[in-house]
């Protein structure tokens, strides 16, 4: 009886882990989201990421201007996994700029925005 109750056990882990085929849930957010360089015409973000999580196919990089209250555009959807750094040259001299940095992760899923506000330079 006791080696029954061991077989059930053994096919039932084996049946878990052939369903898991990753980790579950989306990707964890980027560690940390910071300009690294602010010119008049152009802006340049950087940030990391631990690689918890499911795994991210790629960043989602969204703007929206300061104090407008409009929703954040999607700017740039083609930042693979292994960026960490992206510079936008479509900003206005002395204008501030919200951002959000999404990681996607392979089955779809998208972590927590992390956000950054500035103001570019006159």
């Amino acid at each position: 009886m006791a080696i029954l109750g061991l077989a059930v056990i053994a096919i039932f882990v084996i049946w878990w882990f052939a369903l898991r085929s990753g980790p579950i849930g989306p990707p964890d957010a980027a560690n940390s989201f910071e300009a690294a360089d602010i010119q008049p015409s152009a802006v340049t973000l950087i940030w990391r990421h631990d690689g918890r999580g499911e795994n991210v196919v790629h960043w989602k990089l969204k703007r929206r201007v300061s104090g407008t209250g409009l929703p954040f555009v999607l700017i740039n959807e083609s930042l693979d996994a292994a960026s960490r750094r992206v510079v936008d040259e479509a900003v206005d001299p002395g204008t501030s700029y919200e951002y959000q940095l999404l990681a996607v992760g392979e089955k779809g899923h998208e972590s927590v925005a992390v956000e950054v506000a500035l103001t570019t330079g006159a």
